[in-house]
C-alpha cells in the first residue's frame, strides 16, 4: 500500500500524457472504495433479513412463509384499532375477498420448524392498481406487522387461507 500511495497505479490522462495518481487523492479513491463495498454488503445483508423476525428463546430466524390472500380489507375503523392492538378478534367477522377487486387483506405467519412456542402474524391492506403496460403494482399498507402468537394457534390462523370468496352484488 505504501509502494502504490507514493507511486500509484494507473492515472489519468490520454496514453501519452497520463498523471499518475497518488498520496491524497488516491487515498480518497481507496476510501471511497472501501465504504461503497461495506455499504453494499451492510445493505445486501439487512435486506434479507431486515423483515424476517429472530426467535431469541430457539436461536433461530422465523424464515417460512405462509401467505393468505383470502380476505376483504378491514374497513371497520374499531377493527383495525383491535388489531393494532394486538386483538385478533375481528377476524371471527372478517369477509372474504371479492374476486376482481384491487383491494384485499394479506395475512402473513412467519414460522420456524425449530421455535416450537411462537410465530409472527402480520396483517396489511394491498391495494392492486395496473401500469400503463397492464402490469399489476401492489401498495401494501401494514395494519399489524410481526406480533408474536403461540404456534399453538398457527393452525387457527392458517383456516383464513381457505375463506370462501362470495359474489360482488350490485344494488
Amino acid at each position: 500500500m505504501n509502494i502504490l500511495y507514493e507511486n500509484g497505479s494507473w492515472g489519468i490522462g490520454r496514453f501519452g500524457s497520463h498523471t499518475t495518481v497518488t498520496g491524497i487523492p488516491l487515498a480518497i479513491v481507496w476510501g471511497t472504495e472501501g465504504f461503497i463495498i461495506a455499504a453494499l454488503a451492510t445493505w445486501l445483508a439487512l435486506g434479507g433479513v431486515k423483515e424476517t423476525p429472530y426467535c431469541e428463546v430457539h436461536d433461530c430466524w422465523l424464515d417460512q412463509t405462509k401467505t393468505m390472500d383470502k380476505l376483504d380489507i378491514f374497513a371497520n375503523p374499531d377493527d383495525i384499532a383491535a388489531l393494532k392492538a394486538g386483538n385478533l378478534s375481528p377476524l371471527e367477522n372478517a369477509q372474504p375477498r371479492v374476486p376482481a377487486y384491487g383491494r384485499f387483506a394479506r395475512l402473513t405467519l412467519r414460522h420456524s420448524q425449530k421455535c416450537e412456542d411462537y410465530c409472527a402474524f402480520s396483517i396489511a391492506h394491498v391495494t392492486v392498481t395496473y401500469d400503463k403496460d397492464g402490469k399489476p403494482e401492489e401498495k401494501v399498507a401494514p395494519i399489524v406487522t410481526n406480533l408474536w402468537v403461540p404456534k399453538s394457534m398457527f393452525d387457527y390462523l392458517s383456516q383464513f387461507d381457505h375463506a370462501t370468496a362470495k359474489p360482488l352484488t350490485t344494488a
